[in-house]
C-alpha cells in the first residue's frame, strides 16, 4: 500500500466503519459512538468505501432470477413495478395460486378508500380472489369492464366483481350483458341501454383495473 500518513490512516478508518456495519451489523449511531466520530462522519466513510470499491455486496438468494426477470419486463415495456413469481414445477394449479397470491399482495398494496376497481374475468383474476388476504375492509366499488359468459364461475363477471367486492369489504355495481354480440347491430342495441353504458363508463374512469393476459386458445383457455 502506497498511501501515507492521513490517507493511509482514513482509508483504516474507512475499513473499519465498514467492517462493523457490513460484517457486524452495527448501527451507524453505534459506530460513531464506539469510535468517537459524529454520525455525519460515519455516514461520509460508509458513502466513501462504497465509492473507492472497498466494499462489495454480494446478495445470495433463490429470488434472485425473478428480479433480473423483473427488471428486463420493466425497461422493456417501460413499467413502473413489476413482480415476477415463481412457477411450481409440474403443478398447474399451484403456479395458477402463486400468481393469484402475488397480484392479490400487489393489489392491496395499490387501492385505496374511495377507489373504483375494473374487473374483467377468468381463472387467473378468480385465483387472486381465492388468494386473497387483507387487514382490513376498503370502501371501494368494484365493476366488470365486460360482459359475462355463463357456464364457468369465472367466466361470470358479474360473480367475480361481487366475489372480490365482499373479500374488500366494499360494494360491486353489476352489468347484465354478454360478453360477445352476434353482430355489430346488436352490439350497438346492448350499448345504447344506459345501465349498460352507466357501467362501462365506471370502469372506463377506474381507478384500478385488474385484467387476466391469457391465451384465447387452447383446450385450457376461460374462454
Amino acid at each position: 500500500m502506497s498511501t501515507r500518513g492521513s490517507d493511509y490512516e482514513n482509508m483504516r478508518l474507512m475499513a473499519r466503519v465498514l467492517t462493523l456495519h457490513y460484517q457486524e451489523g452495527h448501527l451507524q449511531s453505534q459506530i460513531a459512538a464506539q469510535l468517537g466520530l459524529s454520525t455525519a462522519k460515519v455516514n461520509r466513510l460508509i458513502k466513501q468505501g462504497r465509492e473507492s470499491g472497498m466494499l462489495e455486496i454480494t446478495v445470495n438468494s433463490p429470488f434472485q432470477r425473478e428480479f433480473e426477470l423483473e427488471s428486463k419486463l420493466s425497461r422493456k415495456w417501460d413499467l413502473k413495478y413489476c413482480l415476477v413469481v415463481s412457477s411450481v414445477s409440474g403443478n398447474a394449479e399451484s403456479t395458477l395460486n402463486q400468481v393469484g397470491k402475488g397480484a392479490g399482495e400487489l393489489l392491496v398494496g395499490t387501492i385505496r378508500d374511495g377507489d373504483t376497481i375494473a374487473i374483467s374475468g377468468g381463472k387467473a383474476l378468480s385465483a387472486v380472489i381465492d388468494n386473497l388476504n387483507v387487514s382490513r375492509s376498503y370502501d371501494v366499488n368494484v365493476v366488470p369492464m365486460t360482459g359475462g359468459v355463463q357456464g364457468q364461475h369465472y367466466t361470470d363477471v358479474n360473480h367475480i366483481a361481487t366475489q372480490l367486492a365482499e373479500k374488500l369489504g366494499g360494494r360491486a355495481t353489476l352489468l347484465h350483458a354478454p360478453l360477445h354480440a352476434d353482430s355489430k347491430q346488436e352490439r350497438d342495441l346492448l350499448m345504447s341501454v344506459r345501465a349498460t353504458r352507466d357501467v362501462m363508463d365506471m370502469a372506463r374512469n377506474a381507478a384500478v383495473a385488474l385484467v387476466g393476459v391469457g391465451s384465447v386458445i387452447g383446450e385450457k383457455s376461460t374462454y
